[in-house]
């Protein structure tokens, strides 16, 4: 995908390879910047909290995703809580090694690679968050989550709990539950021990139901 890392960290930043259990608490919001984590393999979410404890997921990392460390913010403290929403192998990059070589122009390229796939990453998460259609929102979510996964066929939901889709499509879970039975009625959803699975060949079967749902949007 635009973004995607192409090359691992340079061997001189010493990466550390590391597994997170669906659950795990990469980072959590307060805690001052001390490592880059590059995601391998999993789903991580990005999650804000208001005065009174309410969280909203702001963003969703998969594979190739970076998260924890923006050579731009003068802020050394995390906006945000990450959490390992499955099983994750990540790579994990002190801080003060990358700032300490940030100037040799060897990692000139990776350090853009890095800039980039977080644009690309968030450019992804805006743009699904604007669509109007609910069904559209929801089909992109799951194309999002499925980057971390090696079936291209069938897309899982990424270990989010059913409030959690809700809540990053945008719609009550009474909504959501309404619309995840309409697309199963249509064949574009199927719901096997709990996940949710977008059969990402059967486009036909897509593009009508967001037809559907864009008229039935329209009717007074």
């Amino acid at each position: 995908m635009p973004g995607e890392l192409s090359v691992g960290p340079p061997a001189a930043l010493d990466p550390l390879e590391r597994e997170f259990a669906a659950g795990s608490w990469l980072f959590r919001s307060g805690q001052v910047r001390s490592h880059l984590f590059i995601i391998s393999n999993g789903v991580v979410k990005l999650v804000e909290r208001d005065a009174n404890g309410h969280e909203a997921i702001v963003g969703l990392r998969t594979k190739g995703s970076v998260v924890g460390f923006d050579l731009n913010q003068s802020d050394h403290r995390h906006r945000f809580d990450a959490l390992a929403c499955t099983a994750c192998k990540i790579t994990e990059i002190k801080c003060k090694d990358l700032l300490r070589q940030v100037s040799d122009p060897h990692l000139e390229a990776w350090c853009l690679a890095i800039q980039t796939r977080e644009i690309s990453d968030l450019v992804n998460w805006i743009s699904m968050t604007r669509l109007v259609n609910p069904c559209s929102r929801l089909c992109r979510l799951l194309r999002i989550l499925s980057e971390s996964f090696i079936d291209d066929i069938s897309l899982r939901d990424g270990g989010l709990r059913r409030y959690e889709v809700a809540q990053a499509v945008g719609v009550s879970r009474e909504h959501l539950s309404r619309l995840v039975a309409k697309m199963k009625r249509q064949g574009v959803l199927i719901e096997a021990h709990g996940k949710l699975l977008l059969a990402s060949h059967n486009m036909p079967a897509i593009k009508r139901a967001k037809r559907r749902s864009a008229y039935a949007n329209q009717e007074p």
